[in-house]
């Protein structure tokens, strides 16, 4: 009778464990533009698929970068929500993953001001889950993949907000006025919520390269959009030159 009810829990205990199944399908160590050739640029990584086999559970989810060239930033996007993450922005965060469901991950990591590289992590843990499962990743530009020694371009561009954080409006500055007029036929600060959706363009000054624009926490619809962080970017000739962050407080 003991020898069966053991055999039992073993059987019914395997009814109540999570498992994970991973896909990812691209090379998980990854090279993007040269910063030298492309200045600051946005790199998408592919999406990958984790199926939980298991029971349904509450997953701890994390994203760990390992030496985060400065002013780059990751955003992190996971079943239709995204997160600013590295750099002062920090997981863990919970997730309830159902049982046979599959959700898909992507990261776009910022190259912001300099060449360079880092490796992450992204791991999942449960109390259903026999051990924590780690993925590992990695980004590099072309130019510090080749070099240990990064190229950093010439400041010929500047953008900056404040206040910062603000409610309910912020002044975008910008100048781009060391680039030939030619080369500048077509600028714009737009700005972008976590999810990637473009929330508002504003035309640059053409004559002089040197500005600011008045953004009151509006989409170009004119609707109030919510609380929470937000990235303006210089784009220049369809290009996104410099990218910063801000943060909407009400």
């Amino acid at each position: 009778m003991k020898k069966l009810l053991i055999i039992l829990i073993i059987f019914i205990s395997q009814f109540l464990i999570a498992d994970l199944d991973i896909d990812i399908p691209f090379e998980p160590d990854q090279t993007g533009q040269a910063y030298s050739d492309s200045g600051n640029y946005i790199f998408e990584f592919d999406n990958f698929y984790v199926t939980n086999l298991g029971v349904t559970d509450i997953f701890s989810i994390d994203f760990v970068p390992d030496a985060l060239p400065e002013n780059w930033f990751v955003v992190f996007c996971y079943g239709g929500q995204c997160r600013l993450v590295g750099n002062g922005f920090a997981g863990p965060w919970d997730q309830e993953m159902i049982s046979d469901s599959t959700m898909d991950f992507h990261s776009s990591i910022h190259v912001v001001d300099t060449a360079g590289s880092f490796n992450f992590v992204v791991s999942f843990n449960a109390p259903t889950l026999s051990e924590t499962v780690n993925l590992n990743f990695s980004f590099a530009t072309a130019d510090a993949a080749e070099s240990s020694e990064h190229t950093i371009l010439p400041a010929i561009y500047s953008l900056q907000n404040y206040p910062n954080p603000f409610n309910p409006a912020t002044t975008i500055s910008y100048d781009y006025s060391n680039l030939n007029v030619k080369e500048t036929a077509d600028a714009e600060i737009v700005i972008y919520n976590t999810k990637g959706q473009r929330i508002r363009n504003f035309v640059c000054n053409q004559n002089s390269g040197r500005s600011s624009i008045y953004w009151n926490g509006t989409d170009n619809f004119n609707n109030k959009v919510s609380s929470g962080i937000y990235f303006y970017n210089l784009i220049i000739n369809n290009q996104i030159v410099v990218s910063k962050k801000m943060n909407l407080i009400k």
